[in-house]
């Protein structure tokens, strides 16, 4: 049978969009290293305000024609998928043709196995505002181009599961307001009495962004703890708290704030 990932609770903060984690096909032969796979898409897309305006809406249909090639890693340490994928399309409010391109993958490499090594990098370039950054805040449509790369190391100590992360993200649009994100964790998760699982994670944050934007530096802890109902069901709870340091260039000023979360999650597998 495939193993099952241990139940864990959402995460604190709203999701960064990088790739998730990618199995190798159950269908594929033990003897299968590489594999490669095509397909296309079309997409239909009719939209009543094009540009989100408040007044003098302009309608559009959009055409869009996406061809994917996937490349399927399944050797005996190495194990993840590549997914490439330009997208040609026409709008009809400009009645002008465009090309985007997307990739999103991710490698694992099982060092020993005690320690696990991960990569992935996420590259999206689009136009649609809720897309543009995590908040969903952006009105307005605006070329974007955002590429999220990050390093993820996982370490097992007889009971104590251990991880560290590094995530960097970039993010650059048509008006030239471009910003730079790193983000750094650590961790550690352990089972009590076999039924309760317990886990610790720190980040901390560092943004800088260019022409006239604010840069924001802060640290995050957060914590969990589930129980185990029974073979099948899993409760718990989970609870972050953030510092945040918001600097503006003109004026020249800071403002300090903070956030906290708290979550109930069950798991049913």
């Amino acid at each position: 049978p495939a193993p099952v990932a241990p139940p864990g609770p959402p995460p604190p903060s709203i999701p960064s969009r990088l790739p998730p984690v990618f199995a190798p096909d159950a269908a594929l032969r033990p003897s299968t290293t590489f594999e490669v796979r095509t397909g296309v898409g079309v997409v239909e897309e009719y939209t009543d305000n094009f540009g989100q305006a408040h007044s003098n809406a302009v309608a559009n249909f959009r055409t869009s024609l996406s061809p994917a090639l996937t490349l399927l890693v399944n050797a005996a340490f190495l194990k993840g998928q590549i997914t490439y994928s330009p997208s040609a399309f026409h709008d009809t409010s400009s009645d002008e043709f465009g090309l985007r391109h997307s990739l999103l993958g991710q490698l694992g490499w099982e060092v020993t196995p005690f320690w696990k090594l991960t990569v992935s990098d996420a590259l999206t370039q689009s136009d649609e505002p809720e897309k543009a950054d995590r908040l969903e805040l952006r009105r307005g449509r605006r070329e974007f181009t955002s590429n999220s790369f990050a390093l993820g190391s996982e370490y097992v100590i007889d009971n104590l599961s251990t991880r560290q992360s590094y995530q960097l993200t970039t993010f650059m649009d048509d008006e030239g307001q471009d910003s730079v994100s790193q983000t750094f964790g650590a961790g550690a998760s352990t089972t009590l009495n076999r039924i309760h699982r317990v886990s610790l994670d720190y980040e901390h944050l560092r943004t800088e962004t260019t022409t006239g934007g604010s840069d924001i530096t802060g640290h995050q802890l957060s914590a969990s703890l589930d129980r185990e109902l029974t073979k099948l069901l899993t409760v718990g709870v989970a609870a972050s708290y953030a510092t945040r340091t918001q600097t503006s260039p003109a004026p020249q000023r800071e403002s300090d704030f903070s956030k906290w979360t708290v979550s109930l999650f069950n798991t049913y597998i």
